[in-house]
């Protein structure tokens, strides 16, 4: 039987379509509670370390006020809800694989969903990062590349310069971040969908994103 975590609470980008996917999936399988960074009251943001809570998730015990972030907050979820894998999660070279995953992820979060920040609350927003926003691209670069769909790039990229210098953005690395983004949902899309639609579809998501 699994065991439920009601007296914890994740408190999650809720700028961050992922973030608000998978808590709410915790949340219906009562393995834990959530609460966005926007609509937290100060008694709960005086519990943490907001710095490094914009960049881990972290996951509130609500008896004891202990706090665990990141990874270690994800695995103490998983554990109590699928005691089967906790001692595989235990081990150190789990956590040790996890790290590069997570931290590409937590750092393009918002890059990743396009998403604008929340009009009121407590913005979580991660701190730019380059070596983990380079990382991103070469990875989504490399991707687009395999899958043939170069010309798709290029015309994102074209559409992203046009929409940078309307917004007078002076943010280079976040033009490519969402241009690479919406070029790789594109390449992914071009395998199911008419170029036509394809190319509809990246230009309503890079006005959407920029203007």
């Amino acid at each position: 039987m699994m065991n439920a975590m009601p007296n914890t609470m994740l408190i999650y980008d809720d700028a961050c379509p992922m973030c608000k996917g998978y808590t709410r999936a915790f949340k219906h399988l009562k393995w834990s509670d959530r609460r966005a960074f926007s609509e937290l009251p100060a008694e709960f943001l005086d519990k943490l370390d907001l710095d490094r809570a914009r960049h881990e998730i972290p996951l509130l015990d609500l008896e004891s006020g202990e706090v665990r972030y990141g990874l270690d907050s994800q695995i103490a979820v998983l554990s109590k809800g699928l005691p089967i894998l906790a001692p595989v999660l235990k081990w150190p070279i789990i956590k040790f694989a996890l790290m590069p995953v997570y931290g590409l992820i937590t750092y393009n979060r918002r890059i990743i969903a396009g998403t604008r920040p929340p009009a009121r609350g407590f913005d979580c927003a991660p701190d730019f990062h380059l070596p983990w926003r380079i990382a991103y691209l070469c990875i989504a670069g490399a991707a687009i590349l395999l899958a043939g769909t170069l010309p798709l790039l290029l015309i994102a990229a074209a559409l992203g310069i046009f929409f940078l210098a309307a917004s007078r953005s002076t943010e280079p690395f976040s033009l490519a971040g969402n241009a690479i983004t919406v070029t790789l949902l594109g390449a992914t899309l071009a395998f199911f969908l008419p170029d036509l639609l394809v190319g509809v579809i990246i230009g309503i998501e890079l006005y959407r994103r920029f203007a």
